[in-house]
This record gives structure tokens, sequence and C-alpha cells, in this order.
């Protein structure tokens, strides 16, 4: 079993990472801004790519101290993982299981993409 850890920025919620623009759903410019900054960390960290079936872990520290709803944040975790080749895709065929937990680590999205 192939497990890599990573430590990301604190994701956008779904509800801020997209929008709708002459009819077209894109990315935001917090989404795309967030994008670029974990992909910088998914390139130091030596990402490599993880085929096949995978279970993916998100740890969520907030920068706040609102509430904030535990599920909003795996879309852009996972759309980076897909986008920036870590994982094949995003589908039930590749992400077998998907845990949200909150953290008490530092600061971001501490995520553990291990293979099934």
């Amino acid at each position: 079993m192939r497990e890599q850890r990573f430590h990301l920025p604190w994701p956008p919620s779904v509800n801020t990472l997209w929008r709708v623009f002459r009819g077209r759903k894109i990315l935001s410019a917090k989404g795309r801004d967030w994008m670029e900054e974990a992909a910088q960390v998914l390139m130091v960290s030596g990402a490599k790519a993880q085929p096949g079936p995978v279970i993916v872990i998100n740890e969520l520290v907030a920068p706040h101290n609102r509430l904030w709803d535990l599920d909003n944040f795996n879309k852009a975790i996972l759309d980076c993982l897909k986008r920036h080749g870590v994982i094949e895709d995003d589908n039930f065929r590749i992400v077998r299981e998907i845990t949200a937990k909150v953290g008490n680590g530092p600061v971001g999205a501490s995520v553990t993409v291990r293979s099934v």
C-alpha cells in the first residue's frame, strides 16, 4: 500500500470555489489563487502520480474561529489532486473513500492519499 502526505494551505469552500461567467461554470479567482499555491506545495513536496483506487484523508485546521462545515472543503482538495496528477480522477472508481476530520496541527489541510 502506497501513501503520500501533503500539507496544503486552507482551501476555499465549495461555496466560493466556482462562479458562473457567461453561462459557464469557471474556477473563481479565489479558487485559482488557491490552486496555484497548492500546486507549489505539491511540487516542493515531490508529489507523485498515484494510479488506481485511493483513500483520501483530509485533516482540516481553520485559520479562524468561525463556524464552518467540514464537508465544504473536500471538493477543492480532490480537484487539486486531480488537476495536478496526484490522482487519476475524483470519481467513485478512483476515490473509494473520503475522510474529513478537524485537526489540531498547523492551519491548512493535511492530506493523506493512500492506495487501496
